[in-house]
């Protein structure tokens, strides 16, 4: 189980990376377009600004290969992720521990060829410093006990925004 976390971690914090890199990319390549390349080729000539360029080109493939292989992994996880919600509670104890409760719903389809639904629950206890930017921030604007978030939704949203920097 705290394999499963961590590794759901892991595709979150990319998943995150991948999307500001997404969004923000247009912007970048036209400031590199026009601020950047007007700078280096005043001071280093026309070469290194081709360079420059071409550079740029090539990780914008890179980045919209990355947003490729997001969408079809996302995809490939809805056909058996039917429902994905993460709660929150703050403890009575403290208000700097968190309970985490995750819970999946998930097809999975046995020997026989049966479907079979699962649930599987994995709860937590976890430090303030450990909770998502967006609880804190919650929390902080008005102090509730609980926070939830619909995993599947959220994550539909990010890419939608994802594709739409295309």
């Amino acid at each position: 189980m705290p394999e499963e976390i961590i590794l759901e971690l892991i595709g979150h914090v990319f998943d995150f990376a991948v999307e500001i890199a997404i969004r923000f990319w247009n912007a970048l390549l036209e400031w590199v377009c026009t601020s950047l390349a007007t700078w280096i080729q005043t001071d280093f000539g026309p070469f290194l600004v081709d360079a420059i360029k071409v550079a740029f080109v090539a990780l914008t493939q890179v980045t919209i290969a990355a947003y490729d292989m997001i969408q079809k992994a996302w995809n490939a996880l809805r056909q058996v992720l039917l429902e994905m919600v993460v709660e929150f509670h703050q403890s009575s104890a403290s208000s700097r521990t968190w309970m985490r409760q995750m819970t999946a719903v998930l097809i999975k389809v046995l020997e026989s060829g049966q479907p079979v639904i699962l649930k599987r629950e994995v709860e937590e206890t976890i430090n303030w410093d450990n909770l998502p930017a967006d609880v804190r921030a919650t929390w902080l604007g008005s102090p509730q006990k609980s926070y939830k978030v619909d995993v599947i939704n959220t994550r539909g949203k990010e890419l939608q925004a994802m594709s739409m920097a295309h």
